[in-house]
């Protein structure tokens, strides 16, 4: 678990520090390729997921850092890991993500967003390991609670 959230983690701030200096000026969108939905654009995000709370720095580095403490200590729990081992790669993307953009957020006062697909909102290497570690982790208790 740790191998992997120090890996997302920075992956992630190399990611960001590489789109920061290449896609300049930001806020234009940079295609992948011609005609193609997937672009490059920096968006500073000041808030929590889209924007929320954007308002109040203070209050969002808070609930961030809250955050990262409470699920650090839910997922160390000394038998919780040893006796739901499927968990053990969720849990590495999901606190690599939120360590990524609680350090991004703490260091610059906003988190770096990036990546453009489509209609979706803009966002960055940590939001894409925390969303696929929150399915990672549902996918297989739904199917324990499924089966009886």
């Amino acid at each position: 678990m740790w191998l992997l959230c120090f890996t997302t983690f920075v992956i992630d701030t190399l990611t960001k520090q590489f789109a920061w200096r290449q896609f300049t000026p930001h806020g234009m969108s940079y295609p992948f390729k011609e005609n193609s939905d997937f672009n490059f654009v920096i968006v500073k995000n000041e808030g929590l997921m889209l924007g929320f709370l954007s308002e109040n720095q203070a209050f969002v580095v808070f609930v961030m850092a809250f955050a990262v403490y409470s699920l650090y200590n839910f997922l160390t729990e000394e038998d919780f890991l040893n006796k739901k081992t499927y968990l053990i790669l969720p849990a590495g993307l999901i606190l690599g993500g939120a360590l990524g953009n609680l350090v991004d957020r703490m260091t610059r006062g906003f988190v770096i967003d990036f990546i453009s697909i489509g209609d979706w909102p803009v966002f960055n290497i940590a939001d894409a390991a925390v969303v696929t570690g929150i399915i990672l982790m549902i996918i297989p208790e739904n199917l324990r609670n499924n089966r009886g």
